[in-house]
């Protein structure tokens, strides 16, 4: 599992305003997941995608359903090695 809340996003309305969508969705996960990544390799020059997912295992912590949830925090330190 990995965090959502609202999302901030383009308008339809103009080119220059912003829409908030007050719930996240499955649509999120494949952004939100490359933006953890693009983070990891901002803090290690060194990052594969292998060690990527071996610290989202490594460092995630179950919720109180016992999902495993991935831990930003945890990652980005376990990536800054």
């Amino acid at each position: 599992m990995i965090p959502m809340d609202g999302i901030t996003v383009a308008s339809k309305e103009s080119v220059s305003s912003y829409s908030y969508v007050a719930y996240g969705g499955i649509s999120n996960t494949i952004p939100w997941v490359a933006g953890s990544y693009a983070l990891c390799c901002e803090v290690n020059n060194a990052m594969t995608p292998e060690l990527f997912w071996n610290g989202v295992e490594t460092t995630a912590t179950r919720n109180s359903k016992g999902l495993l949830m991935i831990n930003p925090k945890g990652l980005i330190e376990y990536c800054n090695y």
